[in-house]
Parts: structure tokens; C-alpha cells; sequence
């Protein structure tokens, strides 16, 4: 028998309700972080319904993860189904760290507490990609033939 023998661990629940309490850990990974941009990419900050971006059946199903970064928010309450990349989301897009994982309590994130902080770059998860802000500061023209470089 599978177990046997073992103790089991202790179930916590709420006192008053009997709710199990537990907390769940979330790691931000490549399949997020690409809905993130393939969003951005398609609609920028204008709110959109993430059915029509093409995600794969993993980005959409875990696509409401993005909250617990606050990455995205809910889109105007008379365009039901919408989302929007929040300014978070756009600082992160552009090359600014957030916490490569997350603790939930029924749906909401809580803070880190004692827990190990381990800072994620969007660069590290997807490997080559660059806002557009930073292609645009880092583009080189062509030299034509015999032109000399002035920059």
C-alpha cells in the first residue's frame, strides 16, 4: 500500500467555516511571460479580449495568473471578458524585475513574509526578446557604399 504506515500531514482549516487554509506558490515561467508579450504586441494598452490572441491552451488557461504579478487588470466593466496590460505589466515588458514566484491565498497574492526572494528578468525567461523602446534606441542604419559612419 501506497502510504502505509506514514503519518498523515496536518489539515488545516478555518475553525469557524471548515475551509481548508492553505497557501499556493506560482512561478512565473516562459508560457506567461509569453501571452504577456504576444499581448502586448497585438494590442499595446488598449483593453482586449485574450480569446482572440491566438495564446496556446496552456497560456490561456493559466492567463489570469498574470494578476498575482498585477501584470494585467480587468478591461472596462461595459467590454465584459476584456483585459489590460497594467503600467506593472509595461515596466516589466521594458526590462524591469519582479519576483519570479508568488504566494496565493484563495485567488489573492499575499506577501512574501520570511520566504526567500529570487528576482526574474523578462530577458532570462524569454531569451532575445526586446521591447520595442529598447530595438528602437539600439537600431543601426545601413552605410551605404562609401558613406562613412558619423555615429
Amino acid at each position: 500500500m501506497k502510504g502505509a504506515g506514514l503519518p498523515k500531514p496536518p489539515r488545516h482549516t478555518c475553525a469557524a467555516c471548515g475551509a481548508k487554509i492553505v497557501q499556493y506558490r506560482h512561478r512565473l515561467n516562459k508560457g506567461l511571460a509569453s501571452a504577456l508579450i504576444l499581448a502586448w504586441e497585438v494590442n499595446g494598452p488598449r483593453p482586449f479580449n485574450p480569446a482572440y490572441l491566438g495564446l496556446t491552451h496552456s497560456q490561456m488557461s493559466n492567463w489570469q495568473k498574470l494578476r498575482y504579478w498585477f501584470f494585467i487588470g480587468k478591461g472596462p466593466e461595459d467590454q465584459g471578458g476584456t483585459w489590460r496590460i497594467t503600467v506593472t505589466g509595461i515596466e516589466f515588458l521594458s526590462g524591469l524585475p519582479t519576483f519570479d514566484g508568488i504566494w496565493t491565498y484563495r485567488g489573492n497574492p499575499v506577501p512574501h513574509g520570511e520566504r526567500p526572494i529570487k528576482w526574474t528578468y523578462l530577458k532570462e525567461l524569454v531569451p532575445g526578446y526586446e521591447h520595442r523602446q529598447s530595438y528602437a534606441k539600439n537600431e543601426k542604419l545601413p552605410l551605404v557604399e562609401g558613406q562613412q559612419n558619423l555615429f
